[in-house]
């Protein structure tokens, strides 16, 4: 849920007086780390998407926030592609769109040449940016270690709580159950459906209130 994922941003690594980058920024990692949670949860995206995307599929618009191209994912098995509008978020730490460009940027110089191609990478050596997109599977350890950090239980975490956790806190806040499933990108009401029983299973509770 959303006050899970302030929590853990709120304790992403940052660097010490004895490290080479500024004291009290967040490290290169954590920048990395911020924008793969934040834009896999407000996309609501499989850990097989969040690692596909690309520079070539994310565009900012002026105002708005950024879209996100998915070109292929497993309820779209011809390949037709979904855009996914990402907007920006009311605080700056926790805003979507703010924290992929920051990663980008700081990508950008560290790397040489233009930051292209994959988006969330490995690292190797250090905080030293690889040339490659870390694997779907990294994206349940970085969740994890960073939800350890914040003091709430790794094991309760997976790359898919980003996604159901989006889409359980949409419904709750009322979100039109036909809006959120075309962000979700799901292709079966059957299986959505799932989602939104869970999400809603205290609200107007018939077992509140009656006495007990």
């Amino acid at each position: 849920m959303v006050e899970d994922l302030r929590s853990i941003i709120e304790h992403l690594p940052r660097y010490s007086s004895s490290d080479d980058g500024p004291t009290g920024r967040l490290t290169l990692t954590s920048l990395r780390d911020r924008a793969l949670l934040l834009v896999g949860w407000t996309g609501a995206l499989r850990r097989s998407e969040i690692v596909a995307l690309t520079t070539a599929d994310v565009e900012f618009i002026e105002g708005e926030g950024v879209n996100i191209y998915i070109r292929r994912s497993k309820s779209d098995q011809e390949a037709e592609g979904l855009v996914k509008g990402l907007p920006y978020g009311s605080n700056k730490e926790t805003c979507p769109v703010t924290a992929l460009r920051q990663w980008l940027q700081a990508a950008d110089r560290q790397v040489e040449g233009p930051f292209e191609g994959d988006i969330f990478r490995r690292f190797y050596r250090g905080e030293s940016i690889g040339e490659s997109a870390m694997t779907a599977q990294y994206v349940s350890k970085v969740l994890k270690r960073h939800a350890e950090n914040a003091g709430l239980d790794p094991e309760a975490y997976s790359a898919h709580s980003l996604r159901v956790g989006f889409i359980t806190q949409a419904i709750r806040a009322g979100k039109a159950e036909r809006r959120v499933k075309e962000h979700s990108g799901h292709s079966s009401w059957e299986t959505f459906n799932q989602y939104v029983e869970e999400a809603g299973t205290f609200q107007d509770n018939p077992a509140e209130g009656i006495g007990l």
